[in-house]
């Protein structure tokens, strides 16, 4: 197995749920190979994103963590984001579009910024740049190493 994702494993152990493996009987029959489903979405977050997540903000320097963490999602990696910020105690802030559902908002609790929709058209990267902080992304390494 590869290194990273050993060490990726121990690392957000703490923070994630072991979820099970369930046979799929009709999906099998239907497809005529074996199909296993992995129950990510009974992770504390919904999804597997929350892996990806812990993993990015645990492999983080003390002197990273110590800055403001900024994420940019309205689905399941900003929803990870900011349980697994919370968890750990970090100063982040996600940016969402002006649309976003007032309920996700409510859901997401801590400091969220909803940028004005002239600016959300930039594109959430650029908006996510913040000299003081860290761009949290969906493809780095350490992120996908964690999923």
């Amino acid at each position: 197995m590869n290194n990273a994702i050993e060490q990726a494993y121990e690392r957000i152990k703490p923070l994630i749920r072991t979820t099970e493996c369930l046979h799929s009987t009709s999906l099998s029959d239907a497809s005529g190979a074996e199909v296993w489903l992995k129950l990510e979405n009974r992770q504390l977050s919904g999804s597997f994103k929350l892996r990806g997540v812990a993993n990015k903000l645990l492999s983080l320097s003390a002197d990273e963590r110590g800055r403001r963490l900024v994420a940019a999602s309205t689905g399941n990696h900003g929803a990870a984001f900011a349980h697994v910020a919370s968890e750990l105690g970090l100063n982040g802030l996600l940016f969402l579009p002006k649309n976003a559902a007032a309920t996700k908002l409510e859901e997401l609790g801590g400091e969220v910024l909803v940028p004005k929709a002239a600016l959300a058209k930039l594109g959430w990267t650029v908006l996510a740049r913040d000299p003081q902080g860290n761009t949290i992304g969906l493809f780095e390494p350490d992120t996908g190493a964690g999923a």
